[in-house]
């Protein structure tokens, strides 16, 4: 059934819905989103003699597309439906499709049938939600942690070093940090001795 032909969520989409998506597809889909729905950002910095220089980008999540992911995945693998493919992307539903279905209010139908006496229906549902939610904050977690391992600032500070003044000066930065370091520990040893 096409997306575009459903206008309301009924018991029967959700008896022929998924109610669960294997741990295999879970990791595939977050492994595969994940990237995607990540923008880099260019920063430049003004040094003190006014010379503009390029420093290591940052990243952030573009919660549109994250939204169109999830919607995505919810549409085609938990219901069942038929949506326009986007630039060949499995997961990814168009702009007009993301509207068409949020639109619907998709969840709130599902709440709203969770209210009705057919348990087998409300039963379904809760297995639908949770599993979907289960997807959800395994996505969230993996796009959480890979912004937090691009944006760390000694990654970044390395980076900077390497691009500013080779990978040479990074390795002499490196050295020069552990000699530091090392006398600390050597410092803080005699001090507690």
């Amino acid at each position: 059934m096409k997306l575009r032909s459903v206008k309301q969520i009924t018991p029967d989409l959700v008896a022929n819905a998924s109610d669960y998506m294997p741990i295999a597809e879970k990791t595939k889909f977050v492994e595969y989103v994940s990237v995607r729905t990540l923008e880099r950002l260019e920063l430049r910095a003004e040094t003190d003699d006014g010379e503009s220089i390029s420093v290591p980008p940052i990243y952030k999540e573009n919660p549109e597309l994250k939204r169109r992911y999830e919607m995505g995945v919810f549409v085609r693998f938990y219901l069942g439906l038929e949506a326009e493919q986007v630039d060949d992307d499995p997961y990814m539903l168009s702009r007009d499709d993301y509207d068409y279905a949020a639109n619907l209010h998709i969840f709130n139908q599902l709440e709203r049938l969770k209210q009705q006496r057919e348990s087998g229906v409300r039963d379904k549902i809760w297995d639908i939600m949770q599993d979907f939610r289960d997807l959800e904050k395994y996505l969230n977690n993996e796009v959480f942690g890979i912004v937090n391992a691009q944006n760390d600032i000694l990654v970044r500070a390395s980076n900077l070093i390497a691009t500013r003044f080779g990978a040479s000066a990074l390795e002499t930065a490196m050295q020069e940090f552990d000699a530091a370091k090392q006398e600390l520990t050597d410092y803080a040893a005699q001090k507690n001795v």
